[in-house]
């Protein structure tokens, strides 16, 4: 107790308000930390792609012996042409590196899924929980908007191939509007069809022309429980926790991630706004399954 002389008095509340700032720098008074986990200083990533080696594999040259291609496995999806039927992957200026990866829009340019590349998992690298970490610019609306109810980023596949119909998790802008006025959301289906959308952030916070960190974990539900997760991280802070999350549509078993896309727009969608291409980019993308963070 500061009870002494004045002297006396004075150094003990200063030690007071000294040994009081060391708590709070330290975090005694945030909770919110312990809640969600924190990156890994050693993150166990099972699939990486900074776009640094081999870049030519994105420039829809037929690289393969199989056509012109863009894509993580041969032999699924063909890229488009500027002239053509569909838009492109190209190469750019990457995030603190040399190259990322572009998708390129434009008005009077169908969308399908003709920008979609897929990446088959298989042995150990078949999970049932990752935490999936990439870099993504998109132009702000005035370069890269349509009025539209959606479209997709990311989809994952949670059965092996070949499995008929098999339960799909999107990532997606939903929208009733315009883009801008849309949701990052994620969107899994139950039994019958019925949608389940799940709110992580608002894309008029993504939509800057700047680079900006996301990371997603989903944890899938065991059979027959409503124990699945989705998290996410934005710039390195969660902003997103949806808990009792069934993702086993129809009822089907043994749930695991098999294949996870990228993909810009889909089939029947409507035309872009932008009279002049313009491009999305990815760089640095991760798959693991502990907490990747940012660099």
């Amino acid at each position: 107790m500061c009870t002494t002389g004045s002297i006396h008095r004075k150094l003990c509340v200063l030690y007071s308000l000294i040994l009081m700032f060391m708590l709070i720098a330290c975090g005694g008074g945030d909770s919110s930390s312990t809640s969600s986990p924190s990156p890994s200083p050693s993150p166990t990533i099972f699939f990486k792609d900074d776009f640094e080696s081999d870049p030519f594999y994105w420039k829809c040259t037929d690289v393969l012996g199989d056509g012109p291609s863009s894509k993580w496995s041969s032999g699924f999806t063909s890229c488009g042409s500027t002239s053509g039927f569909g838009a492109e992957w190209k190469v750019g200026a990457g995030y603190n590196s040399t190259n990322a990866l572009y998708a390129w829009k434009k008005k009077g340019v169908p969308n399908d899924y003709r920008s979609e590349s897929n990446r088959w998992f298989t042995g150990s690298d078949i999970k049932t929980e990752i935490y999936h970490r990439w870099y993504m610019k998109i132009p702000t609306a005035g370069n890269f908007n349509k009025t539209t109810d959606g479209m997709k980023f990311w989809r994952y596949i949670l059965r092996e191939n070949g499995y008929p119909s098999p339960p799909v998790i999107y990532l997606n802008v939903r929208s009733q509007n315009e883009l801008v006025d849309g949701n990052l959301v994620t969107i899994h289906f139950l039994s019958g069809g019925q949608p389940v959308f799940n709110s992580l952030v608002s894309f008029s916070e993504i939509n800057d022309n700047h680079w900006h960190c996301h990371e997603l974990r989903i944890k899938l539900n065991s059979n027959g429980q409503s124990d699945g997760m989705i998290e996410y991280w934005l710039d390195g802070r969660l902003r997103a926790t949806h808990i009792n999350q069934i993702f086993d549509q129809n009822g089907t078993t043994n749930l695991a991630f098999h294949r996870f896309g990228v993909g810009i727009g889909n089939a029947g969608d409507s035309a872009w706004d932008q009279e002049e291409w313009s491009a999305i980019g990815f760089d640095d993308i991760a798959m693991s399954t502990t907490r990747v963070g940012c660099n």
